[in-house]
């Protein structure tokens, strides 16, 4: 068993997530503050216990530690990327069937659209202009490659929490946070740059699209 707000506590507070955010996302005020408070959550639901599969995975400890996790987040990085993205995600802890659950469908949409195996429904320079607007975006990285060479005493205890899985959390960013970052950049550049209808045809087909790759009737994150 697992939460998704800890794998989210943990990712945040790891050395080789602040690398990469660094590198390959806007900058973020507030991001080392966070990365420390998550540190606390992590020691917090960990408890003194070497595997994390031994922590109490019961409902009150993990909404506590959505409602932890929520409050650091605003206290640091409010109205960026990660305050969207984050809590996107563990909206899943507390309704499993909101948007959060749609795992790793939007990796697979974003990368899709980049390859053209998915086009925007509209007149040719307007799907052309989307195709662009996700090529800028998409960030091609190689998260298990920083978690590895990364020489973070930190960072090495949080991989012998799940030393049966080294690459739990590096996984777990490519597979399930990155598209959403990617997603939502690509949404706040459309938002600031285009009219309103264009962001309003493009979030109604976003959420088409996932509903497909998903096999379920999917709404939009709360911040499209």
């Amino acid at each position: 068993m697992a939460a998704v707000a800890d794998r989210i506590a943990m990712l945040l507070s790891a050395d080789w997530f602040a690398e990469a955010a660094r590198r390959n996302f806007p900058i973020l005020e507030g991001l080392e503050g966070l990365r420390e408070e998550c540190r606390s959550i992590v020691k917090g639901f960990m408890r003194g216990e070497e595997v994390y599969w031994c922590v109490d995975f019961s409902k009150e400890r993990v909404f506590s530690t959505v409602n932890m996790l929520s409050s650091a987040i605003d206290r640091n990085v409010s109205g960026g990327y990660i305050d969207f993205v984050a809590k996107d995600i563990i909206e899943y802890d507390i309704n499993p069937s909101s948007f959060g659950g749609a795992v790793p469908q939007y990796t697979d949409f974003c990368r899709s659209v980049m390859s053209g195996n998915i086009e925007y429904p509209a007149n040719e320079s307007r799907s052309k202009l989307v195709s662009e607007i996700f090529n800028e975006m998409i960030v091609d990285v190689d998260f298990d490659l920083l978690r590895q060479n990364s020489g973070s005493p930190w960072d090495s205890w949080l991989v012998s929490l799940t030393s049966d899985i080294p690459s739990y959390l590096s996984d777990f960013m490519s597979e399930s946070v990155v598209g959403r970052i990617e997603l939502f950049l690509v949404w706040s550049f459309i938002r600031e740059r285009y009219d309103a209808q264009f962001l309003s045809e493009f979030t109604s087909w976003v959420s088409a699209e996932m509903s497909r790759l998903c096999g379920r009737e999917v709404s939009p994150p709360k911040w499209m």
